[in-house]
């Protein structure tokens, strides 16, 4: 029979090494609280890609109806792009959770991904909520510009102007309340403003004609091009007059671009079918807004 300091000799080692694998490895509590990490990652994933898909059909929908304008279009079709390549990035990928036991160095490895992914993915999220805040929200009223022009006239005549303030004050007021919905986001925000014209013509020679055709730059303009002309003029000093009102009331922090487009003798509803060449409905003015996450 074998001396017991000789079998000691033999045991010990054997549980010395079992006990460094077993301390090597971390805790059954941090692989679970790891894995409730890993699931709310999933979760968030599975968010954006739902969200990003109503995005998209609401945004279509909304642009057949001419309900959004082209700027936050591509504003927001390059804020979606963004997210989405975000979320292919090789560091966002969906990850399973995990069933065995690791070593420390690689769960504190695993552990800092985590943490780091999960944080650009809620602000991710964050920022698809914001887009899809957007398009739930109504951002854009047609006025008809004889509320504010006389006829052939593009700019503000001093007794519309109340009836201007009265219009497009709350307007403003959505713009802002919106913005306080998010006060610790970076945001870019916009007023688009788009007028539009009938097909009525001009009289050859008459003062508005002789400038008109100076703004087309041709010396023998068509209607169309002095119809555009006007649209722009229009869109151009209620763009200016809702920059005073914003200015005015000190209320927003933003950076705000203001867009001014003429779009002439366009259709301002392509739904509408049955518009005529003299037509109230075309001789409008469609004011826009609106705040995205700033990429």
């Amino acid at each position: 029979m074998k001396p017991f300091y000789k079998k000691a000799s033999f045991i010990l080692p054997i549980l010395l090494l079992g006990n460094l694998l077993f301390t090597s490895c971390v805790s059954r509590k941090k692989i679970e609280t790891l894995n409730q990490e890993i699931k709310n990652r999933n979760q968030m994933i599975s968010d954006i890609n739902r969200t990003n898909d109503s995005i998209q059909n609401i945004k279509n929908s909304r642009t057949a109806n001419n309900e959004i304008d082209p700027q936050t279009i591509k504003g927001i079709n390059k804020l979606t792009d963004s997210i989405k390549a975000s979320i292919e990035d090789q560091n966002l990928v969906g990850v399973k959770p995990i069933v065995k036991r690791i070593k420390r160095r690689k769960y504190k490895v695993l552990n800092e991904q985590i943490i780091l992914a999960n944080s650009k993915l809620s602000n991710l999220v964050s920022d698809a909520g914001i887009v899809n805040d957007l398009l739930h929200t109504t951002s854009v009223e047609r006025f008809n510009t004889g509320a504010f022009f006389g006829s052939g006239k593009y700019e503000l005549a001093p007794d519309a102007i109340p009836a201007a303030q009265k219009a497009f004050t709350p307007i403003i007021n959505k713009f802002e309340d919106f913005e306080k919905k998010y006060p610790n986001k970076k945001l870019e925000a916009n007023f688009v403003i788009l007028g539009y014209a009938d097909e009525q013509p001009f009289s050859e020679g008459s003062e508005l004609y002789l400038l008109l055709s100076k703004d087309v730059k041709e010396p023998n303009p068509t209607r169309q091009q002095l119809n555009l002309a006007l649209s722009q003029r229009r869109s151009i000093n209620i763009s200016q007059y809702i920059k005073s009102l914003v200015d005015e009331q000190k209320k927003t922090a933003l950076h705000i671009n203001y867009i001014s487009q003429g779009r002439g003798e366009e259709h301002p509803n392509p739904s509408i079918k049955d518009y005529q060449e003299n037509d109230e409905r075309r001789r409008i003015v469609m004011i826009y807004w609106s705040i995205l996450p700033e990429l």
